[in-house]
């Protein structure tokens, strides 16, 4: 299938199923797919602000150059997943499960990330700053000497 320019607002779209899908340029804003399942799924340039994935696996799933601002994923078991160019201000990640996760030149300001390992996670690319994370989580995570720096302050550290 493949949706273009569409609005898309399910407030309950549990057990739905996405294989083989293209979302571009959709309206997905403040959609809860809870239970739902992402298979070979691609959102393309679509604005996803508020979108709530709750107990969904996703496998081979794309989004690239996305507005996701504001958005959640809980419980989530992810294989194969990109996000390309995204604007994910203020997102969070709780147990959020992956293999083979790349994040390419995202906005990452102010993510919230909790009980989700980062290890072999390279951020080099994103934007980082300003997240709320357990230390525990970033260990192992690939960043620049500049995001290293501004993570510094999940230490307490004071850099002048």
């Amino acid at each position: 299938c493949h949706f273009e320019k569409c609005t898309l607002r399910p407030k309950n779209a549990g057990r739905l199923v996405f294989v083989d899908c293209v979302l571009e340029k959709c309206d997905v804003s403040g959609a809860v797919f809870q239970k739902a399942t992402f298979q070979r799924v691609r959102f393309r340039q679509c604005r996803m602000t508020g979108v709530q994935f709750s107990q969904s696996p996703m496998m081979n799933m794309a989004f690239e150059g996305c507005l996701l601002d504001l958005s959640s994923f809980t419980e989530i078991k992810a294989q194969h997943l990109i996000f390309s160019d995204c604007v994910m201000k203020e997102c969070s990640f709780f147990q959020f499960r992956w293999q083979d996760w790349i994040v390419r030149s995202c906005n990452l300001t102010g993510m919230e990330i909790h009980e989700t390992s980062l290890k072999g996670l390279n951020e080099t690319s994103c934007h980082v700053e300003g997240w709320t994370v357990d230390l525990r989580d970033v260990r192992g995570m690939i960043v620049t000497q500049e995001q290293a720096l501004g993570l510094c302050s999940l230490l307490g550290l004071i850099i002048q």
